[in-house]
């Protein structure tokens, strides 16, 4: 019997991209199911996708350009979640709050992907508010939305004039906590999610 995809045949002109965003989402999918990089050969995902290896080449130069393909995709749509909630909240502070309340939703709801982005190999470390390395870092803008909606409420007066870059931070903190601790340890009687997360925040935040 024939063998099918590229072991059937070169892709057609121009369907290059549809077999780019098909090596992608394998390569996803494996490392959401597995929570482990090294389960992401570049053998693995061709065959994920039914193609052979050299396949995989004509796109991705190896598999640490793979990886951050998947990354950038994984926070594209972890961003999109976020820009989405808080599209039609009515003042700067509810944006912040819809950020974090989306955050949470997304790490609850996809935990193999978000231990993928944020407890994994891959990420490279964040480690400093300097605008040109946060330019340079996957998962920048997931941070950044949240710096900028920290300015808008100080600027308007709903919270307390602080270091919008650091209470980001701790923002993040609060919340990556939250999801890790609840998809590491299901069997602990935990409060709901948000409940807890918003405690913190609004303490943060010195809201009532």
């Amino acid at each position: 019997m024939p063998e099918t995809t590229e072991r059937r045949r070169r892709a057609p002109r121009g369907e290059g991209g549809r077999l780019r965003e098909q090596i992608v989402d394998a390569a996803a999918r494996l490392l959401a199911d597995t929570g482990d990089e090294g389960a992401v050969s570049i053998r693995a995902v061709a065959d994920a996708v039914g193609v052979t290896p050299p396949s995989i080449y004509r796109h991705f130069e190896d598999k640490s350009a793979l990886l951050q393909a998947v990354l950038d995709r994984l926070f594209g749509d972890m961003e999109a979640a976020l820009a989405d909630a808080a599209e039609h909240e009515p003042s700067p502070v509810r944006k912040v709050l819809a950020h974090a309340r989306a955050y949470l939703d997304y790490g609850l709801l996809e935990p193999g992907r978000y231990k993928v982005l944020y407890e994994g190999r891959v990420l490279p470390t964040l480690s400093t508010p300097d605008t040109t390395a946060l330019d340079t870092t996957p998962g920048r803008t997931v941070l950044t939305a949240s710096v900028e909606a920290l300015r808008e409420a100080m600027r308007a007066g709903e919270t307390p004039d602080a270091d919008p870059w650091r209470l980001a931070v701790v923002i993040w903190q609060i919340l990556h906590g939250v999801v890790s601790m609840r998809i590491n340890k299901p069997r602990f009687p935990w409060a709901p999610a948000w409940e807890d997360a918003e405690f913190a925040i609004r303490s943060v935040l010195r809201l009532s």
